[in-house]
This record gives C-alpha cells, sequence and structure tokens, in this order.
C-alpha cells in the first residue's frame, strides 16, 4: 500500500517560530521506516521551509513574495538536512522532490514526476515532497501542502492519506466552549461538498435536518447519543477545535463523548478495495482543544476538506489526525488492512467506491478549474452516473473565462461540483451555444463549431455521484 504523510509548519516549528519540533519530525520518519518493515510505501508531504528561512534568518514571516521565496531557499537546505539526518538515525534514505504547479498542469511532466517517485519507492527511498516556492510565482501556485498531498496521492496511486496537524479532528462544534460537541469519526465521500460549504460558510446545523449529512456521517459515542447530548434547542456547527479558555475545558468536552465509536450509517459502512468494513473500531476521547497554528501555517480546516476532497475521490482514505500522534500510524495502517477499522483517531473520510482512475482521468483530477459549466438536472445525472458526453442541450450557463482544452467544472443546478473536464469550446462561446441542439451549432458558431459537445466522456473525471 502507498501511504502520503503530510505534516504543517505549525507542526514542526514552534507557534513564536523560535524552534524546530524535532520529536515531530522525528516521529514522522521513524514511522515511515516502520511502514517500510511492514511492506507499504511512504510519501512525506512536509510544510516548513519558509518558517525554517525565518528562524534562521531570524525575522518574522514575510509578506513580499521575493521575500517568502528567499526564506523558503534558506529554509529548504535546513529542512532537507533535518530529514536526511532523521533518516539516517532510523537507517533509511530520503530524497528531496521539488513540484510546481505546472508539474500537475502537464500531462507530460505529471507522467515524468509519477516515474521518478515509482524509481524512488521501488529502491526503498522516502520521497519528501515540498513546493518549489522559490520559482513558483503568485498566480501559478498550488498554494497550501494539504492540496499538494492530494495531489501527489492522486498522482502515485496512494490508498491511505494522513493530514498531520495541531487539530486532533473534525467536530461538530468547538469543543472548548461547547460541552455537547462530538469528533466526527467517519466522512463519506458523497456529503464533502456540502459539508466543505457549510463549514465554509460558518453554518450551524442540527445533523437531523440535513438529509445529505446525517445518512454519511459518523459520530464519535453514535449518532444518535451526539445528536440528543446537544439538547433540543441548539444546533451542532461543523468546526475545528479552537483554543479552549484552559486546558480542562477542552478535556472536558473530549471526555463527554463517550469510549467507543457508534454504529456508521449504511453509506459509511460500505467498503472500498481495502477495507471490510468501517463500522467499528474504539474511539479515543479527543482530549484537549489544540492551540491553532499563527503565522506560520498556509492552510487550515477548509484547506484539509478540500484535499480530502481531491484524495477521496480518487480512491484515496484520507484522515486528519494530530501531528504529536503521528507514532499511531502504522498501527493504524496494519488496523485498516486487517480490518478496515483503524483505531479511531482523528477523522477519517472515506474514499470514493467508484474503481480507482487510472492515467488521463486521474490526471484530470488534478488540474484547476479556470471555470464552470452549469448543467441542468438531466445532464447532471448523466454526466454524475454515467460520465455521458456532454452536449450543448444539457447546459443552462457559464462562469468564468476559459478556453478551449481548459479545465472545468461541471456543476449541477445547485452548484455542486459532479466532474472536472476539459472543454471542446471557450466560455464565450458555450455561453453562445448553451441550452440549444447540435444541429443549430453551424448557425451559432458558422466555421467556429469543432465539436458536436462540450466535452467528450474521455475528457471527464467524475467527483461525485448524486444518488
Amino acid at each position: 500500500m502507498r501511504v502520503v504523510i503530510k505534516v504543517g509548519t505549525s507542526s514542526l516549528v514552534s507557534a513564536d517560530g523560535s524552534c524546530v519540533r524535532l520529536s515531530v519530525l522525528a516521529n514522522v520518519c521513524e514511522t515511515a521506516m516502520r511502514l517500510r518493515a511492514a511492506g507499504h510505501q511512504t510519501i512525506i508531504v512536509t510544510s516548513g521551509a519558509v518558517g525554517m528561512g525565518c528562524m534562521r534568518m531570524g525575522c518574522p514571516r514575510p509578506t513580499d513574495l521575493g521575500d517568502l521565496q528567499a526564506m523558503a531557499a534558506v529554509g529548504g537546505m535546513a529542512l532537507s538536512r533535518l530529514y536526511e539526518q532523521a533518516f539516517e538515525l532510523t537507517g533509511g534514505r530520503c530524497a528531496q522532490v521539488l513540484l510546481t504547479y505546472s508539474t500537475f498542469g502537464s500531462k507530460e511532466q505529471f507522467r515524468t514526476a509519477k516515474r521518478a517517485f515509482d524509481s524512488l519507492l521501488r529502491h526503498g527511498v522516502t520521497p519528501i515532497v515540498n513546493e518549489n516556492d522559490v520559482v513558483s510565482c503568485e498566480e501559478l501556485q498550488i498554494g497550501d501542502n494539504d492540496t499538494l498531498a492530494a495531489m501527489v496521492a492522486t498522482m502515485v496511486d496512494a490508498e491511505l492519506v494522513f493530514l498531520l496537524t495541531d487539530v486532533d479532528a473534525l467536530y461538530t462544534a468547538d469543543p472548548g466552549s461547547d460541552p455537547s460537541a462530538r469528533r466526527i469519526t467517519r466522512v463519506h465521500h458523497g456529503c464533502l461538498p456540502e459539508l466543505r460549504r457549510r463549514f465554509a460558510a460558518g453554518e450551524a446545523f442540527d445533523p437531523r435536518e440535513v438529509p445529505s449529512l446525517a445518512s454519511y456521517i459518523a459520530l464519535e459515542g453514535g449518532h444518535e447519543a451526539a445528536v440528543a447530548s446537544a439538547g433540543a434547542g441548539s444546533a451542532a456547527a461543523v468546526a475545528e477545535a479552537k483554543p479552549a479558555a484552559s486546558a480542562g475545558a477542552g478535556a472536558g468536552a473530549g471526555a463527554g463523548a463517550g469510549a467507543g465509536a457508534g454504529a456508521a450509517t449504511p453509506a459509511v459502512r460500505k467498503t472500498s478495495r481495502h477495507r471490510k468494513d468501517h463500522s467499528g473500531g474504539a474511539a479515543k476521547a479527543a482530549g484537549a482543544a489544540p492551540v491553532r497554528s499563527g503565522q506560520w501555517g498556509t492552510g487550515g480546516m477548509g484547506t484539509k476538506l478540500a484535499a480530502a476532497q481531491i484524495a477521496t475521490s480518487c480512491g484515496a482514505d484520507t484522515i486528519i489526525m494530530r501531528a504529536e500522534d503521528a507514532h499511531n500510524i502504522a498501527e493504524l495502517v496494519a488496523d485498516i488492512v486487517a480490518s478496515g477499522t483503524g483505531e479511531g483517531v482523528g477523522t477519517m473520510f472515506a474514499a470514493s467506491e467508484e474503481p480507482a482512475r487510472k492515467g488521463h482521468t486521474r490526471w484530470l483530477t488534478t488540474q484547476t478549474p479556470l471555470g464552470r459549466v452549469v448543467l441542468d438536472a438531466g445532464a447532471a445525472a448523466a454526466v454524475a452516473e454515467h460520465r455521458s458526453t456532454l452536449f450543448p442541450a444539457g447546459v443552462k450557463g457559464v462562469e468564468g473565462k476559459f478556453n478551449v482544452n481548459d479545465a472545468v467544472d461541471l456543476v449541477d443546478p445547485l452548484g455542486e461540483t459532479v466532474a472536472r473536464a476539459l472543454v471542446n469550446y471557450s466560455s464565450v462561446e458555450i455561453a453562445r451555444i448553451a441550452g440549444h441542439s447540435t444541429v443549430e451549432l453551424d448557425s451559432l458558431l458558422g466555421a467556429d463549431a469543432r465539436a458536436k459537445s462540450i466535452c467528450t466522456r474521455e475528457n471527464i473525471a467524475v467527483m461525485r455521484r448524486l444518488s
């Protein structure tokens, strides 16, 4: 099994930027070696270059792009040296791999990078991956390493992604201030778009009143118990853990959650190719609410949800957990392989049950959409369920500006993404032919009527089923 482990800046560099948290880095490297001994292959996606550079130079995190690139160059060398030393102490070998936006934008570069990963892993070398901030311009950056980890997982056909951070899980509310908060133990791939939307909007909601979420989320202590404990007059809000007023407040919130993970809903119990069942497993108490990352991190729970959607859509289970718990990863992987349960640490986002994508469609999922094509309900269902070729008659509108062969998101009437595709027409042309039949294309576009479809099925990667 291939496993991607992402460790964030806030986990590697102290909040005040004065020192490196060597215990976390060493734990991650030791975990990679333990996984290798068990027959697995590991890729580490690391943040921390800018933070390390600022620490070496004795300055706060800059805002100027050139200064950020300079700090990344200084810190990148120091960070690589620490990883190399840690692997030497554990008897392993590692290699630095720096990727850019264009690595994923070009199909040829994508394939070339994949070959390099395959070769390194075949030789028993652990790739240490980061974005090449020194040459990445602001307009063409991947931006955060949660997304980078998901894109790397897509590239190397990984089956598990661990996003290590200073947040121990996704919660129904802030456990530092709401004693009814419960850790979300498992989330089905199908509800991630709705979960992301509600999290971004900061909306409060009762899981019982949101069918699109209630049927696909498992809570610590069982779904019914968690809902009942919230009280008739309160609503649960999806939130990441925030700093508690005191250590006791966070611990109390976690301790009240109960010791066992309740039975997951039928949707969560469905299995993927390497899991037998997702319904069981003892869940640990949430513990004290962690401290936020402060000035050093570029991600947040929003980027982790976005990364989880990318990774799970390509068949990789994704787990958000505290970096301090990295020593548990080898046991978690063993449990998942053996029984499909794990130990219930953090929040697991279950992979899509679609067959794992290969080649062109897998590459498509890593492309940054330059616009959106809005479909009617019938066309959205045909694309989502059958990966059908999209014709102009099924299009209601277009958003953004893009050209021929650009990547776009195909969205349903509610604005939810159902697929990513390469288009045969520009945004201007699609706006002109939207809702029309193919026999009208010549009269509408004249010599520019180069194809009968907006996009063909081989250029469509389904991101979400509607049923």
